[in-house]
């Protein structure tokens, strides 16, 4: 009998998925809060756990949408949290629909190199986004759009590491059995 292919999220998919967006939001906060302010350190490990529970969700939860799922959850965690993730929303939707739609272009979520290319997709994209948004805000001194991509730039250093750790850890998760 053929196994019928399910395009809908069951509940155990949304669960993880809120699970792994509220551990990231939390998880980075902590780490923001710890380090102290904008300082390179923290900004890169932020990025790096980030990046990881993100590349490890989408190999848990390998579905179109998943992505688009996450940004929504994360921004709407970070209002309740911060008060103003909201304004985040769209800049990191559209990047999530974007790499997943440049997912599903180049084979689709099943492939061995999905998960690590949606999240290397959104993170660019998102971050891309987010310099434009900036530029529009502060385009009466553009001076201080030097200081906003350093500090993006050390930032993304830290999305690229956590691309690395979160292929070895979801290596490590599906040899517990964790991760099918």
């Amino acid at each position: 009998m053929q196994k019928i292919k399910k395009r809908y999220f069951n509940c155990r998919e949304l669960v993880v998925l809120g699970v792994f967006a509220a551990a990231a939001k939390v998880v980075t906060l902590v780490i923001a809060l710890a380090g102290g302010g904008l300082n390179p350190v923290s900004l890169v490990l932020k990025n790096l756990v980030f990046t990881t529970l993100l590349v490890v969700l989408l190999y848990k939860v390998r579905k179109f949408g998943t992505l688009s799922l996450f940004a929504v959850i994360s921004g709407l965690i970070s209002f309740l949290l911060l008060g103003g993730g909201i304004t985040s929303i769209p800049t990191t939707l559209t990047a999530a629909i974007a790499a997943e739609f440049i997912v599903l272009a180049t084979g689709g979520f099943k492939r061995f190199y999905a998960p690590v290319l949606a999240v290397f997709l959104y993170d660019l994209i998102s971050k891309f986004l987010s310099l434009g948004v900036s530029y529009v805000i502060m385009r009466e001194s553009p001076g201080l759009m030097v200081v906003v991509v350093v500090i993006v730039g050390v930032g993304y250093i830290g999305s690229l590491i956590g691309l690395y750790t979160g292929v070895r850890s979801a290596r490590e998760l599906k040899h517990a059995g964790i991760i099918h």
